[in-house]
């Protein structure tokens, strides 16, 4: 799902997040610098239909950036909402429905040899129009493979934390073996990290959060779900 955030009275595109069924629960998982705009007094939303939008709103989950730390020194970036209130999913109109939790797989490890898609929304492919405050959102897949394990510690990362992605935008092939120019990532930001499987060894699972492009290293990182699962784990023991 697109996430917008309002600016000179229209639509903006601010990060990606996708839905996902726990038990009777709605969740909204997403980059937490995506969620820090709702702590900023702006109001988050997404399409539930072709003229209706849904409000971001319910208890909302945050990972906590180191002590006397800031977002910038997160590196786990994933926050959670607890959708409430009417307007919850599914949403026919435009095809979305929420993931069981099941389809979701904590650290799977190795990170080598093994293919991941994200699928996104960057912003920069968000068309506005202003008279009607309507907005058109483009979805992109990446297909890649993570760094090699050796190449996580200069990046202050390690492969059972994070997936390290190659993304060099000078070098991105197509699917049917074309180089593309890929848009700029901002706003891909909260999409889930999918690690491609057979049939036969349950198909997709979604392994990680979209969180960070460093575009001096040529990675996309993704923090790994399984630390969604640890915040969820924590909250519902509290509650």
């Amino acid at each position: 799902m697109p996430i917008f955030g309002d600016k000179d009275g229209a639509p903006c595109a601010v990060g990606t997040g996708f839905l996902v069924l726990l038990e009777n629960k709605h969740l909204l998982i997403t980059a937490a610098h995506v969620l820090d705009e709702i702590t900023e007094h702006q109001d988050l939303y997404f399409y539930a239909a072709t003229s209706m939008t849904r409000k971001v709103a319910g208890n909302v989950l945050l990972s906590k950036p180191p002590p006397g730390g800031t977002r910038e020194d997160d590196v786990i970036d994933i926050g959670i909402v607890f959708l409430e209130g009417e307007g919850l999913p599914p949403y026919p109109e435009i095809g979305k429905e929420p993931m069981d939790i099941t389809r979701l797989v904590a650290f799977s490890t190795p990170r080598a040899g093994k293919k991941y898609a994200v699928l996104g929304f960057p912003a920069s492919k968000s068309e506005v129009t202003r008279p009607q405050k309507s907005v058109r959102s483009a979805a992109y897949s990446y297909l890649a493979s993570s760094i090699s394990a050796d190449a996580y510690a200069p990046l202050d990362l390690t492969p059972e934390s994070h997936v390290a992605l190659i993304f060099d935008t000078k070098d991105i092939v197509h699917p049917d073996g074309r180089k593309m120019n890929f848009p700029k990532p901002t706003g891909i930001s909260g999409s889930p990290l999918w690690e491609l499987r057979l049939p036969e060894d349950g198909g997709p699972k979604v392994v990680g959060v979209m969180i960070e492009h460093r575009k001096n290293k040529k990675v996309m990182v993704a923090a790994d779900i399984g630390f969604a699962f640890r915040m969820l784990r924590d909250h519902l023991t509290e509650t």
